[in-house]
């Protein structure tokens, strides 16, 4: 019979979320993400929370339609305001409503800049830590890739051969060479140069002048 789980003492409870914990490496990521999540909100001081908190709020549906609802009552109630001999509060062209706007869109563009630069900084850390990962999982696999040939080559089950492709792949990645033909072969797609060269080999270089006049 299965035991309730109203029964377990919260200290068991505890000991045995630490052991999945332990044995399942998703709820490891989980908590490692959640812990950074946590500890970048916990650095976010009083006045930079409450102008995302606004952000947030001035970004739904509801504001937008808030704020339209607002200026179309504000300027139905001020033409037709004199026809019932009410007091006109911002006759046309309506200067309050026009200082009103223009107010509030430079305090909204304030508060948006503001929260875009800090996601900004979060979103550069985050794609420093994914290139540290990616580099150190990348010099892992090439170490076992070259463990693996050793390996096979000691065997004596296995037919010893060469593997140009298995070489090839127990080499390092030089990032910065990398980035620099990428970008090499995009300025060749946008100066729509056809033929663009192939990622494992450098542009030819250009037959000096001499070579050209001979020809």
């Amino acid at each position: 019979m299965q035991q309730d789980l109203t029964d377990v003492p919260p200290e068991t409870k505890g000991e045995e979320e630490i052991e999945e914990m332990i044995f399942d490496p998703n709820l490891q990521n989980v908590q490692t993400v959640v812990g950074l999540h946590t500890q970048k909100a916990h650095e976010i001081r009083h006045p930079q929370r409450l102008i995302e908190w606004l952000t947030a709020l001035l970004g739904r549906a509801a504001a937008f339609y808030a704020l339209l609802a607002g200026i179309i009552a504000w300027i139905f109630y001020n033409i037709v305001a004199p026809r019932h001999k009410l007091p006109c509060l911002d006759p046309p062209p309506f200067i309050w409503l026009q200082g009103f706007v223009a107010t509030a869109a430079l305090l909204i563009s304030s508060m948006v800049l503001i929260t875009q630069n800090r996601q900004g900084k979060l979103a550069a850390r985050r794609a420093l830590l994914d290139l540290h990962v990616n580099l150190l999982a990348e010099q892992k696999v090439t170490k076992l890739i070259a463990l693996l040939e050793e390996l096979r080559r000691d065997m004596p089950s296995v037919g010893d051969r060469i593997d140009p492709q298995a070489e090839a792949m127990q080499r390092p990645v030089d990032a910065q060479a990398v980035i620099h033909k990428l970008e090499h072969q995009v300025e060749l797609a946008i100066a729509g140069r056809a033929g663009a060269l192939p990622l494992d080999r450098d542009p030819e270089p250009a037959p000096p002048a001499e070579v050209l006049s001979e020809s």
